[in-house]
């Protein structure tokens, strides 16, 4: 027994077991079924190579022979649909056919059956690679994709040749028989491409081999020292129950020991990124500025995979969309995408696959390999956006289900695209982000919450040192005002009362935004309770304006406190009419969803404008000539106080709607 039939038992074994791993992970797509019938194909071939060769059996010999050439158009036909190329194999199946009815040659003149065969194989595979190389020079490829195709083609050729030269060894000639071992090494190759969905770098591939050799030294010696030198067959059973045991008690530190020493010679350059990545995460710790964390996690990403541009996107207030706060760019001014909304497929893919990394190779790689949950159509879109940043991978910042923000960064510098490896190392650092956005969050409401805390204090004060001259100016002009003939005199008098009385509503306002509220929380029928503010707002309307009014048949209560929350509907129905001077209607309703209250007021008035719809809820900002800038503030906090939002939306000449959404109390 040589070392070419030995070699032929142990690649029918890999073989075998990669064709069985293979079909458990996915038979549905082409490039999984026909690497699976390919791996079970070479396994029957070698195995049958091995039992002609040890038994010296013409019959197991014409078998093999016989899947020699069922071997090369299988062969030829997963490398040609690898890279989407069609092609008629009538002719392949006809020559193979052919050369199959030497099967019924007698023994002696088996050896033309042999050498039909193997030169079939050789002509069909070389034909296949040299398709492959023929598309590969006219084919226009991304980076990854061309590399993948070229160590594919490489591979092959080399594989090739070994294999042939096993034959020449076979025959006598002094050539060495390594033709199994590489076969075993490419479709290792193979199976990493098409199930990891990525390029294994030749770093990678040494590191692996050299792991793998110290593991299977190592356990060898065990097996080897404690069963090797035994005679007795009760002796023998025994000693290799042991060996089994020992192994297993040690594959675990041999296995931990041999990655270390293989990352430590094989592996520098990932350990560098790993250790700047760690101290990118040492960095964050203890942030307490949104702009001082985006600094620190763009210079990371600049310093650790050297990207060149990086853009760092928000999730806004309002929840709809994805705006860019920072660019890690040359010139910003280039930057196309500043904003992406939450239903773009960029965004759905990206919380998709979280936490796995996401990058444009693979996403390509789905669209070639097909068999993904997503449709083609949605991948090319979000393909689109990572062109249009630009961008080669995606971090999200995800936190209990709900996506704060992302990364996305690109090193425009190298034509590697970064490994799977190195990506999933920043997994742990989008965690991280994403806490510390939200730890961001809460420290900012502790820090508006003790701000507003001390500004209720020097309101209070501030209030009654205004409130005091106020009382005494408005005193004296009433007082002067029955003595003046003159009525000159008695409108300017007027003026200083009226415009004391609209000082004194500002003071009030602005200490009633500014101190906490203090609230006195009822079961509310909210129903009841705007249609009693329609009511008292409805005595003032201008005879032009027109009200509807609808409410669900079956509201909820809600636990609110009445008296705040009429003024937040006075407020928005005075809004309404003040924003219709030439008349209009104003539309109010009532609906129950399934865990809260809506409430909705839409005018037909003069609507407002983008511009000013940012600055609505700033205090004492208004667009009306008497406005004080507090309404909208207010309504806003005391909302937000009930657990509650409002939202605008609003069209310029067409109308405004204010969207009120409170917790009900079944939730």
């Amino acid at each position: 027994m040589n070392t070419l039939t030995i070699s032929s038992l142990f690649c029918t074994f890999v073989a075998l077991t990669f064709a069985l791993v293979t079909a458990f992970k996915s038979t549905k797509e082409k490039q999984y079924r026909w690497f699976t019938i390919l791996c079970a194909t070479i396994s029957l071939w070698n195995l049958f190579f091995f039992f002609s060769h040890t038994f010296n059996s013409i019959l197991l010999e014409r078998v093999h022979l016989l899947l020699t050439l069922t071997l090369a158009p299988c062969s030829a036909y997963f490398f040609l649909q690898v890279i989407d190329h069609p092609k008629n194999f009538t002719l392949i199946y006809i020559l193979g056919f052919l050369a199959a009815l030497g099967i019924v040659l007698p023994p002696d003149q088996l050896w033309i059956f042999k050498y039909t065969s193997y030169v079939y194989a050789v002509s069909i595979v070389s034909y296949t690679f040299f398709l492959l190389t023929q598309h590969l020079r006219k084919a226009k490829l991304g980076i990854q994709e061309r590399k993948r195709q070229i160590y594919l083609v490489l591979g092959g050729w080399g594989t090739l040749l070994m294999l042939i030269f096993d034959q020449f060894s076979e025959a006598g000639f002094p050539f060495p028989a390594i033709g199994n071992v590489v076969l075993i090494i490419y479709l290792y190759f193979i199976y990493q491409t098409i199930t990891k969905r990525k390029i294994l770098d030749l770093e990678d591939l040494v590191a692996k081999g050299v792991l793998f050799s110290i593991l299977a030294g190592i356990l060898t010696l065990v097996y080897v020292i404690l069963v090797s030198w035994v005679e007795g067959p009760a002796l023998f059973l025994f000693n290799t129950f042991v060996a089994s045991f020992v192994i297993l008690i040690l594959f675990e530190s041999i296995k931990t020991l041999a990655e270390r020493i293989t990352t430590q010679f094989f592996l520098k350059t990932r350990i560098k990124i790993e250790e700047k990545i760690e101290n990118l995460q040492n960095n964050l710790i203890g942030i307490s500025d949104l702009r001082d964390l985006i600094d620190t996690v763009l210079i990371g990403l600049k310093d650790s995979l050297k990207a060149t541009q990086a853009h760092f996107f928000l999730l806004d207030p309002e929840g709809i969309k994805f705006k860019l706060i920072q660019s890690l760019e040359p010139d910003p001014s280039k930057t196309k995408v500043t904003e992406v909304p939450i239903s773009h497929d960029f965004i759905k893919y990206s919380q998709k696959r979280y936490p796995q990394p996401v990058s444009t190779y693979l996403i390509n790689r789905e669209i070639v390999e097909g068999g993904s949950n997503t449709p083609k159509e949605k991948l090319k879109n979000t393909l689109q956006l990572f062109d249009l940043l630009p961008a080669e991978c995606v971090l999200p910042f995800i936190l209990e289900g709900k996506m704060l923000g992302f990364c996305t960064f690109i090193n425009e510098k190298s034509d590697i695209a970064y490994p799977l490896n190195e990506l999933k190392l920043l997994t742990p650092l989008a965690r991280q982000i994403a806490q510390g956005l939200k730890n961001l969050e809460i420290y900012d409401k502790i820090r508006e919450r003790d701000r507003l805390a001390t500004l209720g204090e020097m309101s209070a004060g501030l209030a009654h040192e205004i409130r005091n001259p106020l009382g005494a100016i408005k005193g004296a002009a009433q007082y002067l005002q029955p003595t003046m003939e003159n009525m000159t005199q008695n409108e300017f008098l007027k003026i200083i009362v009226d415009e004391v009385d609209r000082l004194n509503t500002v003071v009030t306002q602005f200490l009633n935004y500014a101190k906490p509220f203090q609230q006195n929380l009822a079961e509310t029928n909210l129903d009841e309770l705007l249609k009693k503010a329609l009511q008292t707002a409805t005595a003032d309307f201008p005879s032009n304006i027109k009200l509807s009014y609808h409410a669900d048949s079956e509201i909820p209560l809600a636990a609110v406190d009445p008296q705040q929350m009429n003024q937040v509907f006075l407020n928005l129905i005075r809004n309404a009419v003040q924003a219709m001077p030439e008349g209009g209607e104003l539309k109010v309703s009532l609906k129950s969803a399934k865990d809260s209250l809506q409430i909705v007021f839409e005018d037909t008035g003069l609507g407002i404008s983008p511009e000013n719809i940012k600055n609505l809820f700033i205090p004492f900002f208004t667009t009306k000539e008497e406005g004080s800038g507090l309404g909208l503030p207010i309504c806003q906090k005391i909302l937000k106080a009930h657990g509650g939002t409002i939202q605008v939306e609003s069209t310029l000449q067409k109308g405004t709607k204010f969207i009120i959404t409170i917790p009900s109390k079944k939730s």
